[in-house]
């Protein structure tokens, strides 16, 4: 791998870990859940899970850290929303995780049924 490539995994690295840094900062220095959606957050968690399991399986190594660190920060996050929103904003986060969930197996069983056909 070059080394240009390389610079550039790094720095994807980073910027994708570090993205939703200051989203986890500001709930927690002021506790304040304004703005902040429960079903993204579900989202979040969701589409970096599949990122980290699209690196395993296609071997994009360099991938994978920025996957995991993505999902573990949006885990961060939704155990703060549910801190200090109550449990009650678990239910939102697993819509928008499940809701998306389901968008995809939607998409590829409707993909598939028009290969089988």
């Amino acid at each position: 791998m070059s080394m240009i490539v390389t610079g550039l995994l790094v720095v994807a690295n980073v910027l994708g870990a570090g993205m939703i840094l200051p989203q986890v900062a500001r709930l927690h220095r002021t506790r304040s859940v304004d703005g902040l959606s429960g079903p993204w957050v579900g989202v979040g968690m969701a589409m970096n899970l599949w990122w980290a399991g699209y690196a395993i399986q296609g071997g994009v190594w360099g991938m994978l850290p920025v996957s995991v660190a993505g999902f573990l920060v949006y885990t961060v996050l939704a155990g703060l929303l549910a801190q200090i929103a109550g449990r009650g904003v678990v239910r939102a986060v697993a819509v928008g995780a499940l809701t998306l969930e389901w968008l995809r197996f939607r998409r590829c069983s409707s993909a598939v049924g028009r290969w089988l056909a």
